[in-house]
């Protein structure tokens, strides 16, 4: 049938080559012109598939050249009559006959003929719509069903007003911290107990909210937790603080609380959150490697450790069967994950349990490519996220990558901004690596969608222009036709309103595009120096961070052993040869190598916003002191005093007068050196 209709359609433009070729007795066609011939295509896919191989048959055979346009088809044929349009294949007469014998009607296209291929209208089902939906294909089935065919639009709406909604939802988690915050300052000779009940409150509120107020008050809590000598709260506390380091992307930091935890010495329910926490880290490592074989590696430990947390769970608890149905889909049974996932989503009504489910359900249907429903269950989670005011989420993330896959670019637009600002406001790396990695291209698709607009916009003032040529010329020929006279001025009037709204219109796309542009180009800026910063320091901190485990790891094995044996003696001398200063120093000294060769022109940049009289000189062999590797941290993005202070092993209080001390020395406006800093120190191209 393929082949017929190949056939017939080979003759038909065989024909309309001619018919356009002998139109124009003083200009035949010529494929080899720059005019190209333009195709219009449609929703349905036979047209497009004909169309094309029609267009490339005219552009391998012929050398022409193809242009495609996606139109409306009731709106095609009366192009094609304004020459806006070439040619149409596929001509649907129960549909479209009325448009396309009103165009003929007209004069200036050209019915080329018709073929006798008979078609046939049938519907089918997949397999996997089946195994759902048990009854099809029987239309009764879909009764049954309903739900995996409902339309998006209700969801969708639902998300973009609760986006609107968002500040009011922040405002009151605002609130309930600040209650909080307000009783525990308020706190006079109160207990251990006390504190420690008012910290873990707030961390709880912090936990996915902004990532390093929660670290701040599960430190707190910790502390606290020692002092009460209670040691389960000192499990979970530590549970907490790896927890917040997960979210942020802090990987090499969480992993060091969890080893650090003793298995053996803490309740059963904690080893289940412990081993699932540990799981999901090693799963996060593996998701962000650039390395194979780290990343299988990573992906490997996460299994075994998933699978000592279910192990650990008590059977048929929400735990228990969400766990197991993540494990499912987190290894490809996404069938048996349905199984577990959509009876859990009744389980638990908190917004945060409906957030988790919704988010892997979501990604399950991604995978199986049912549609509506990952984009029902995305967004679903996505609503939760934003009444929680959870700022740590990733279901927004992947709800506008599927939009953006399927050509829906405005949405696509709007939740990945929201999802950026989130990343931004908790302090999570990992997200936002992920939302820079698709940001440029939905940045890139609505310029292009501007930029169509706009040639389109400057078609129609062409064609306006040459009317309006025309209309002058039928002025003069007919100018002692009075009435004609009239209507023609009347006419030309209209023309010149239209054309300068037009104009108008253009100005604003130009300016509009022109503004895209530039913030395009700053993202695409900060994005290479951001990924370049994140390939040179994730590779140093886990060089790093590896080898100083190895030497704590044999520095305990060592103190442990001699311990069983009382070897006073031998546990002094092992305390000697570990030289904790040392190592600082050299940890330090392999810092200032990795960030010079990142900057290799930092000292002379940052020495060129201090006075002349007070530039920082270094000593031989010296490639950064205490107050530039302070401000090294800070253009690398850290900039929290507390932060600094214990990566460098000083206090706050130091780091504050260091870097007022070096504020001092410049010639800048102290609110201002740090952003001149960062605009003025450039990474190595």
């Amino acid at each position: 049938m393929i082949k017929l209709i190949t056939i017939y359609l080979i003759k038909i433009l065989i024909l309309l080559i001619f018919s356009i070729s002998t139109s124009k007795a003083t200009e035949p066609f010529n494929c080899g012109s720059k005019d190209p011939i333009i195709i219009p295509l449609h929703e349905w896919s036979s047209q497009k598939a004909l169309s094309v191989t029609v267009g490339e048959m005219f552009k391998r055979e012929l050398q022409c050249n193809i242009e495609y346009i996606d139109t409306d088809p009731y709106a095609v044929y009366e192009m094609i009559r304004l020459g806006d349009a070439t040619l149409q294949l596929e001509i649907w007469e129960r549909a479209f006959g009325t448009t396309f014998q009103a165009a003929i009607d007209k004069g200036g296209i050209i019915d080329a003929g018709t073929h006798d291929a008979v078609t046939r209208e049938g519907w089918w089902v997949p397999d996997f719509v089946i195994s759902m939906c048990p009854g099809l294909p029987h239309w009764k089935a879909l009764n049954e069903c309903s739900e995996i065919f409902a339309q998006k639009n209700d969801v969708l709406d639902e998300l973009l007003q609760t986006i609107e909604q968002s500040d009011a939802y922040d405002r009151i988690k605002v609130e309930r911290i600040n209650d909080l915050s307000k009783q525990l300052y308020a706190l006079d000779g109160a207990s251990v107990q006390q504190q420690f009940d008012l910290n873990r409150a707030l961390f709880f509120e912090y936990r996915i909210f902004k990532q390093d107020s929660a670290f701040k008050y599960a430190i707190q809590s910790k502390l606290l937790a020692e002092q009460l000598g209670d040691e389960r709260l000192i499990a979970e506390t530590t549970l907490d603080l790896a927890n917040v380091c997960v979210s942020a992307g802090m990987f090499s930091e969480a992993l060091a609380y969890l080893n650090d935890a003793d298995l053996d010495d803490i309740p059963k329910d904690i080893r289940f959150s412990l081993n699932g926490l540990l799981g999901r880290c090693y799963s996060d490592m593996a998701d962000y490697s650039t390395i194979s074989y780290y990343s299988d590696l990573y992906r490997k430990r996460a299994k075994e450790y998933h699978q000592k947390s279910l192990e650990l769970a008590v059977p048929d608890t929400w735990d228990f069967i969400m766990l197991r149905g993540y494990l499912n889909f987190k290894y490809g049974n996404l069938e048996e994950a349905l199984k577990d996932l959509k009876p859990s989503l009744a389980m638990r009504d908190d917004l945060r349990s409906q957030a988790v489910v919704n988010s892997v359900l979501g990604d399950i249907y991604v995978q199986m490519g049912v549609e509506e429903l990952a984009i029902k269950h995305l967004a679903q989670s996505s609503i939760a996220d934003i009444k929680s005011s959870a700022k740590e989420n990733l279901s927004m993330i992947q709800l506008a990558e599927f939009l953006f896959k399927k050509g829906d670019v405005k949405l696509a637009s709007v939740f990945i901004k929201k999802a950026n600002a989130d990343a931004e406001a908790y302090g999570a790396q990992q997200r936002k690596i992920r939302v820079g990695a698709i940001l440029p291209n939905i940045e890139e698709q609505i310029i292009n969608q501007v930029e169509t607009q706009r040639a389109r916009l400057s078609k129609q003032n062409i064609m306006l222009s040459i009317l309006l040529v025309v209309l002058l010329a039928l002025a003069i020929i007919t100018y002692v036709q009075l009435r004609r006279l009239k209507r023609a001025r009347k006419a030309l009037l209209v023309a010149h309103n239209d054309l300068q709204v037009k104009n108008d219109r253009i100005v604003e796309v130009n300016e509009t595009v022109h503004s895209q542009n530039e913030e395009l180009n700053r993202v695409n800026d900060l994005l290479l120096e951001a990924n370049t910063i994140k390939e040179e320091y994730i590779g140093f901190f886990f060089t790093q961070d590896a080898d100083i485990f190895e030497k704590f790891k044999e520095f305990k094995t060592g103190i442990e052993r001699n311990l069983k044996s009382n070897n006073l003696e031998r546990i002094k001398y092992l305390t000697t040869v570990y030289d904790l200063k040392k190592e600082k120093k050299k940890l330090l000294e392999s810092f200032d190598e990795a960030f010079i060769k990142l900057f290799p022109n930092f000292i002379a940049e940052f020495n060129a916003l201090l006075k002349p009289e007070e530039q920082i000189k270094l000593k031989k062999d010296q490639l950064l002191n205490k107050e530039l590797r302070i401000f090294a941290l800070i253009r690398l993005g850290i900039k929290h005093n507390e932060i600094i202070a214990q990566i460098l092993g000083y206090s706050v209080n130091s780091i504050y007068a260091y870097k007022t001390k070096i504020r001092n020395k410049s010639f800048l406006d102290k609110k201002d050196f740090d952003q001149m800093l960062l605009e003025k120190t450039r990474i190595k191209q």
